[in-house]
């Protein structure tokens, strides 16, 4: 499991970055149970991220397309449309989804559903002390 979630974290952020600094010190040892990984990830700033990997298996590009609309909290799932890809021509762009497997509902477990009103009551008192509204 800590080989896994080293993976995810790995493809989540560079080596450079100063989140990974001590990352993997906290998840490194015998294998570590998905409860005691969550614990691990407290205050973590791609905590959230990081937890929607683990407890649905998007992809990378997903994770970093999802948007709230896509996000339905009080239905406890995630409508994974598109994803965000980088391409030589076309740049940074959100591209939808090309198989219908791709275009997926996931239904999401307490823990992360907790995770993410916190995060959005987070981000939107961070827009209104920054006079940016809903």
């Amino acid at each position: 499991m800590a080989a896994r979630a080293g993976a995810v974290y790995a493809a989540m952020v560079d080596d450079n970055d100063d989140a990974a600094e001590g990352f993997a010190d906290r998840i490194s040892g015998a294998d570590i149970g998905l409860p005691a990984l969550v614990d691990k990830l407290d205050g973590f700033r791609l905590r959230v991220p990081a937890m929607v990997a683990l407890f649905t298996g998007m992809r990378l590009g997903e994770i970093l397309a999802l948007r709230w609309k896509r996000v339905d909290l009080e239905a406890k799932e995630i409508r994974v449309r598109e994803a965000l890809e980088q391409t030589k021509t076309h740049g940074t762009r959100f591209k939808p989804a090309k198989t219908r497997a791709g275009r997926r509902d996931i239904t999401l477990p307490d823990v992360l559903i907790e995770a993410l009103w916190e995060h959005r009551r987070a981000a939107l008192e961070l827009r209104m002390q920054l006079g940016a509204g809903r």
